[in-house]
């Protein structure tokens, strides 16, 4: 399992990729698991190429990442959806199963 203290803005970064411009973001570890979650501060701009980099993080027996991790995405136009249509999953084990789907119509969209 990751050592929570070791997972931080310090040694997991987000950067756009046009101009190396470092986006400040959450770091947050689910305890007693291996998942890092990152939520940027500010929305990312639309149709930009991000760089996630995680290097120096430890487990829980002091073993370090070994090398750097690199992960590439790109930000889509945008998109309005209702809370509605959304659907959460638990995955376990390489599955994935509804866990809660809303079924009432909010007057009220998220723009993501």
């Amino acid at each position: 399992r990751i050592r929570a203290s070791t997972a931080s803005s310090e040694n997991i970064e987000v950067t756009r990729r046009s101009n190396n411009a470092v986006t400040e973001a959450i770091i947050e570890v689910k305890p007693g698991t291996n998942a890092v979650t990152i939520k940027p501060v500010e929305r990312l701009l639309k149709n930009h190429k991000y760089r996630v980099t995680v290097t120096g993080i430890e487990d829980n027996q002091g073993r370090r990442l070994q090398g750097t991790f690199v992960s590439e995405f790109m930000t889509g136009d945008g998109f309005s959806t209702y809370i509605s249509d959304l659907e959460f999953l638990k995955e376990e084990n390489g599955g994935s199963f509804p866990v809660l789907r809303d079924e009432h119509q909010y007057q009220n969209h998220q723009d993501v």
